[in-house]
């Protein structure tokens, strides 16, 4: 829906990214906004925008109830 193209779970220096736009430098990750999972979360994104990557964090019940606002969100960012 973005027009770029993504890949599900790949491999990003030290991290598993959910979704990953190669071509864009571009991480898409769900989850790990609440509670320890968050601590881990920055950790990892933190450790992506330090060699360039942008990382972009949704909640999952975001995702599922506001799937077009999260779609709009991202396109903005590929642009």
């Amino acid at each position: 829906q973005c027009g770029f193209t993504f890949t599900r779970e790949v491999v990003v220096g030290s991290t598993i990214a959910d979704f990953a736009c190669k071509t864009r430098w571009l991480v898409v990750e769900l989850g790990g906004t609440d509670g320890a999972e968050a601590t881990l979360a920055a950790l990892s994104d933190r450790k992506l925008q330090d060699v360039g990557v942008r990382v972009m964090r949704f909640a999952e019940a975001r995702v599922i109830e506001e799937t077009d606002a999260v779609v709009a969100e991202i396109k903005a960012e590929l642009q």
